[in-house]
């Protein structure tokens, strides 16, 4: 019988199952992808360990394998088994649509298909003289507004990313922009990056909503199951950033580009779809 357990679920006795991994799946008592869950703990007699330890492989076939006794009660021998293990089948998945230029409007910003012509100018007077914005990016700094404007240009037409410029109701000129990026449909996975936020945007409600118009589009209207967000591991006010925005430190990819001459490392996080309810 299962019952709730220190944040997992616990079995008494995988007797009832049969160890064909088919039948184990179709008799799971509960969604594999419930998200609330970290562990689920069994518990048999000490003397069902091998069964038990048969019973296990077979239905976890990825990832962390257990059994691994997690401590010995009377006869009793526990098992934890983490979630992360689990592959729940999606059968009625389908490829979400990629996201389109369109306006997202906001209560104190609006996100706007970045376009050079319309948006250089702006940009221009609300970077200028702060070469320092550009540390963490793969681009700029930029010595001219006509060098801008020819950025502004190439990311208008990217056919890998999506760019928005970010302009707040307070002034209604643009100070700053946000992309979507590594866009893969097919799995419900795309990323938030190559963000540039003016000195006068940052730390301000307008550039949170910023993103948080982005994250909506995503998840309520597009449909995506993964929202990424990666920076270099070395860049203490993004990470911070992504903690308070409502993503999930994911861990760092070692030596995995160079930017600007440099090795990066990045930290990745991620906010899953059932995630957004609550965060948003």
């Amino acid at each position: 019988m299962w019952k709730a357990q220190n944040g997992g679920l616990g079995a008494h006795s995988c007797d009832r199952y049969a160890p064909n991994p088919v039948q184990m799946r179709a008799s799971w008592p509960i969604p594999l992808a419930d998200s609330s869950l970290d562990r689920i703990f069994l518990r048999d007699k000490a003397q069902n360990r091998c069964k038990m330890a048969a019973v296990l492989c077979r239905l976890w076939t990825t990832g962390p394998r257990f059994p691994c006794p997690h401590g010995l009660e009377r006869d009793t021998c526990w098992y934890a088994v983490s979630m992360s293990a689990v592959q729940p089948s999606l059968p009625h998945w389908k490829p979400v649509s990629r996201p389109s230029p369109i306006r997202l409007q906001g209560r104190t910003v609006a996100l706007e298909p970045l376009d050079a012509v319309q948006h250089t100018r702006d940009l221009w007077h609300a970077v200028r003289g702060h070469d320092e914005l550009w540390a963490w990016l793969f681009d700029g700094p930029y010595a001219t507004q006509e060098a801008l404007r020819e950025a502004v240009a190439q990311k208008q037409a990217s056919a890998d990313s999506v760019f928005f410029a970010i302009v707040p109701a307070a002034t209604g000129r643009t100070a700053g922009w946000a992309s979507y990026m590594r866009m893969e449909p097919e799995h419900g996975v795309i990323e938030v990056g190559n963000i540039l936020l003016g000195p006068a945007l940052q730390r301000t409600t307008a550039a949170t909503e910023a993103i948080y118009l982005m994250a909506r589009h995503v998840f309520e209207d597009l449909g995506y199951r993964r929202y990424e967000w990666k920076c270099n591991a070395l860049n203490e006010p993004s990470r911070r950033a992504a903690l308070r925005l409502g993503f999930t430190f994911e861990g760092i990819f070692r030596q995995h580009m160079v930017v600007k001459g440099s090795n990066r490392d990045t930290a990745w996080y991620s906010m899953l779809d059932h995630e957004w309810p609550a965060r948003k």
